[in-house]
């Protein structure tokens, strides 16, 4: 006989990995008898239910800058999103999770360094995949 699942609930102001997990008692419930008070649950076996979904809704661009070790910030310029973030010591970037459309990137080099400012515009990015933007030369 197997008895309906049982769903845990974490304590409170823990953190959960799976948004739901369930556990189904399997056996006999009239082989089990009731246990000593200090036993929980003998005889009881539990087969874990892990259920999750994933579903994409964002998409992502990557790049990278001619010239590495020069802290340069990478922004999304779009009225509805704010991303901006720096480029690691190798030139390289990736802006995450960003809605699909069509988007301009703003490169802003480290002021003290001889490089300009630029913008490069009609990025497409849609839902799920990377745009590549290629090696950006620096001016």
């Amino acid at each position: 006989m197997v008895l309906p699942p049982i769903a845990l609930m974490p304590p409170p102001n823990t953190a959960m990995l799976f948004s739901k997990m369930q556990f189904s008692i399997i056996g006999d419930a009239a082989e089990h008898r009731m246990p000593p008070p200090n036993v929980l649950f003998p005889s009881i076996i539990l087969k874990p239910e892990i259920r999750s979904t994933l579903e994409v809704l964002y998409g992502s661009i990557y790049g990278k800058i001619s010239v590495p070790n020069i802290q340069t910030q990478i922004s999304l310029v779009s009225d509805s999103e704010n991303i901006a973030i720096y480029t690691d010591k190798d030139g390289n970037f990736a802006l995450k999770g960003i809605p699909a459309g069509n988007y301009s990137i703003q490169i802003t080099p480290d002021p003290t360094s001889a490089f300009s400012e630029m913008i490069i515009n009609n990025i497409d990015v849609s839902i799920g995949n990377i745009t590549e933007t290629g090696i950006i030369e620096l001016n």
